[in-house]
């Protein structure tokens, strides 16, 4: 079994590895001056793949695809890592026909997570049913 354990200064969770299709997240990425620039990610906004993924990516590729996703109306799925559902399958767009993007990361009317990527490269990670931001530090055990 592989567990994803996301930790950060007040509480440790493990998470089993699995696909949580249908959870819906905001991805920000950090801009100069405290502000965000983000899009709206339809399928797979859970912790256990969001953490990595966003970990794994760098900010600036990040950047391109959050501004290139906002001019299809967001994100289908985000999968740069290339490890699932299907390995071959890379980060989706949802192609509506609309530019949409999101500003507040406090607002997560339309999302469950909501995550921003900051300039140094931190993540960070806020639950819709929890006040506050968390820091994110993660990793990969095998048990």
């Amino acid at each position: 079994m592989v567990l994803i354990v996301v930790s950060d200064e007040d509480h440790t969770v493990d998470i089993e590895k699995g696909l949580q299709m249908g959870t819906s997240c905001n991805i920000f990425v950090e801009l100069e001056g405290n502000k965000h620039i983000g899009v709206y990610c339809h399928f797979d906004g859970y912790l256990d793949h969001m953490l990595p993924e966003l970990h794994a990516i760098k900010y600036d590729t990040l950047y391109g695809l959050v501004l290139e996703a906002g001019t299809h109306g967001g994100i289908r799925i985000l999968n740069e890592r290339n490890t699932k559902p299907d390995p071959t399958m890379r980060t989706e767009f949802l192609d509506d026909n609309c530019t949409e993007y999101v500003f507040d990361p406090d607002d997560l009317s339309y999302a469950k997570f909501a995550y921003i990527k900051k300039l140094n490269g931190e993540v960070l990670y806020r639950n819709h049913r929890e006040d506050g931001w968390h820091n994110a530090s993660w990793s990969i055990q095998c048990k």
